[in-house]
């Protein structure tokens, strides 16, 4: 997906401000990979700028649709339901952010050739496990326990629109780009949570998730750029979004998932 000139410039000046916080100098920031900013030092780990995907401020960006891409919003109605069943809310993310650490590991191992796809997923993979690490923490500390994990309709949609008839290289591209919408939706709805929820607590407990996904998003689609025309991903990712909009339409609006 291109980007707007306002998108660029919102991440150039992202990037700046990081560098300036931190102290470093252009070659390297000691931030948590793409942005994910909390005091959970004992997930923090080095990064070069070269492999840097900054994570993209909401303040800078007009709306969800400008920034992500989503063609159809999350009913705003989910927001309330969630809060309602907030046990199940929080074990359905915890279980989004497993699936999320596995989907690395995994095309990892089918496509280790590719240098960059490893190199940028291996660091992901720790990240996620340290969301589903801290879900649980948060799930603890309210004296909730993780129920069994569900399964997602939202997910199980995205996958029956993967095109199943190309080779083993074609295929990298679809499950890259079912991969980075999956991010997109997450952040957006992570998004809702941050800026909707009474609590405070939850509310900049969301905020911090939902930047580190605007990061991931980005990545899967950079590494698809990597190894694909840009028009092919453009055209594919474009197809993707328009599927996207209308598995959110039939769906049924469930405040016990995260999707």
């Amino acid at each position: 997906m291109q980007q707007s000139a306002s998108h660029s410039w919102a991440i150039e000046k992202y990037v700046l401000l990081v560098r300036k916080l931190q102290g470093t100098s252009p070659k390297t920031l000691h931030i948590i990979h793409f942005g994910y900013w909390l005091p959970y030092s004992t997930l923090t780990f080095g990064i070069s700028t070269r492999n840097l995907q900054p994570k993209i401020p909401f303040d800078m960006a007009s709306t969800t649709s400008s920034v992500l891409g989503l063609q159809l919003p999350t009913d705003p109605r989910w927001v309330h339901l969630a809060e309602k069943r907030l046990e199940d809310i929080l074990t359905d993310h915890a279980y989004c952010e497993q699936k999320a650490a596995s989907t690395c590991i995994s095309l990892i191992q089918q496509y280790p050739e590719k240098q960059k796809l490893v190199d940028d997923l291996a660091p992901i993979v720790t990240e996620e496990w340290g969301h589903f690490r801290l879900v649980l923490q948060e799930m603890r500390k309210r004296g909730l326990e993780p129920g069994r994990q569900r399964k997602d309709e939202y997910v199980v949609a995205l996958m029956k629109c993967e095109r199943k008839e190309g080779d083993h290289e074609g295929r990298l591209l679809e499950r890259l780009l079912i991969a980075a919408l999956i991010e997109a939706r997450s952040c957006e709805r992570f998004k809702l949570l941050s800026e909707n929820l009474e609590e405070e607590d939850l509310r900049k407990f969301y905020r911090h998730f939902m930047e580190s996904e605007a990061g991931h998003y980005r990545l899967f689609i950079d590494i698809a750029k990597t190894y694909f025309d840009d028009n092919q991903v453009q055209e594919r990712w474009q197809e993707f979004l328009e599927e996207e909009a209308q598995i959110m339409k039939n769906i049924s609006i469930r405040g016990d998932r995260m999707h």
